[in-house]
Order: structure tokens, then sequence, then C-alpha cells
């Protein structure tokens, strides 16, 4: 999917104005009000130096000490998709730069246009780092809605998109994968596909209409039940190849990558 000149622009004033403050060291409201302050400069400095492991340990000693602080469980989403492969400021600047782009018709959306517009942005479809972005995931649900800013919200949807085409690449590649999926991997990767299309509705940013499409896709494939819509969707997909397969998609996936607190 080729990005426009104006979405483009606009991933670059999402990139200045939400995604830069909550993931680095220029959110200085976090750091003078919130205790321990060095514990979380701290963390900020490691995410900007590339340390992730290193952030998502700071991260998990402050939440114990101080649970219902937002940023720093934000935060520390965003160091464990990071250790997944997926650094959300570096995919928002690509995309600003017009990289990443499939080619065709970016007014032309077809079944799957949402997994092939965004393959590109994805790290390797692994257990592992499915399973780094199921751990981000599960930290963005446990901010409530109402108490996100919009940078979260951004953070949220993006990150459950991404989980979610992640997932479909793996089925994509590895299709032993798609016939044990079980029923509530399958009912996962649809809800949140719908979750992502639900928070980014309004918004004209690119991923926003990849969420949508996707989401409406799925809603129409034929079938009965949410394996069977994903069956009919991951078959329309081109392969590249077929990957071998040795483990169900996510129930045996590295726990290694999951925080303290899922473990």
């Amino acid at each position: 999917m080729t990005l426009p000149r104006r979405m483009c622009a606009l991933m670059v004033a999402l990139t200045a104005a939400a995604a830069l403050t909550p993931f680095f060291g220029c959110n200085t409201n976090v750091a003078k009000t919130q205790a321990p302050v060095d514990t979380v400069a701290l963390a900020q400095e490691d995410m900007e130096a590339g340390r992730y492991a290193e952030a998502q340990i700071k991260c998990e000693a402050h939440l114990e000490q101080s649970p219902d602080d937002h940023s720093v469980r934000s935060l520390l989403s965003a160091a464990l998709a990071a250790q997944g492969g997926l650094v959300l400021i570096d995919i928002l600047l690509k995309a600003s730069a017009g990289q990443g782009s499939q080619g065709g018709d970016s007014e032309s959306e077809g079944s799957t246009e949402g997994l092939a517009s965004v393959s590109a942005f994805l790290p390797a479809a692994t257990l592992a780092n499915v399973a780094a972005l199921f751990a981000a995931n599960t930290h963005m649900a446990l901010i409530p809605k109402a108490s996100r800013t919009a940078s979260m919200t951004l953070q949220a949807s993006l990150f459950l998109l991404f989980e979610s085409m992640l997932r479909l690449k793996y089925l994509q590649e590895n299709p032993a994968a798609l016939s044990s999926l079980t029923a509530a991997d399958a009912k996962r990767i649809v809800a949140s596909i719908t979750e992502a299309a639900t928070l980014s509705a309004g918004s004209s940013n690119p991923f926003a209409q990849v969420a949508s499409s996707t989401s409406q896709s799925l809603s129409s494939m034929p079938g009965g039940t949410d394996k069977e819509k994903l069956t009919n969707y991951v078959a329309q997909i081109p392969l590249a190849e077929t990957v071998a397969l040795s483990k169900p998609l996510y129930e045996d996936a590295a726990e290694s990558n999951l925080s303290k607190e899922e473990r």
C-alpha cells in the first residue's frame, strides 16, 4: 500500500507529538512528579539507547511500588514490544519516510491488503516475537481507556494491530499452525483487529485504514467461526514459501519475553 504524501506528513506529526514523548526521555513530567525518579529516568534512557531488557527490569521494579503509574506501564509495554522486534518510533519514522510500501493503488483495498501493506513493518514471525507483542498488549490492556493519553491510545491501537498482523503472518508462513489454531487464539486475533480498528476510528493515518479494512474483510469472510474466517482469509494470501512448524501458535511461545508479572 503506497502511503500518500499527506499521510506521510501526518505520521511525521504523530511521531513528533505523540510517539516520542512516552517512549523516551522527553517526558519531563514523569521524571519530575513520579517516584522513584531515578528509576523512571534511567528506564527512559535505556529505551533511547536500545537497552530494552534493562528498561523492562526498571519499569517492573517501579510498578511493583506504583502499579497504577500508567505512563511507566506504557513504557514497559514499549520495552516488551521492542524486544520482539517492534520499535514503534522506528515504524512511525519509516512510515513517515514512505518506506515499506508494497506498491499498488492505495485507493484499492483487496481482502488481503491489510497484511500485505504492513508486512514490511513487521519483525520476523517467530513464536518469541509473538509472545513479546502479546505481553506488550497485556500491559496496555491494564491501562483504563479513560486514563489513556492520546499517545497511549495510539500505542495501544498500533500494538494490537501489529500483534494481530504478526500472528496472521505466522499462520501464512506455517500452514500447519492454521489447522491446529485453537478457538481462543482465533478469537483473540479477530478481536484484536476489531479493537485496533475501534481505537483508531476517525484517525486518518494509514495504519488506521489497515485496521479498518482488515476488520471488515474478516467480517465478510465465509465461515461460521473465527477460525473458519481466518482460514479463508489466510488462504487468499499468496505464499512466498512454506515453513515447517513444530509447535502450536501461542501456547508454547517463549516465556522469556514475558514480564515477571505474567510468569
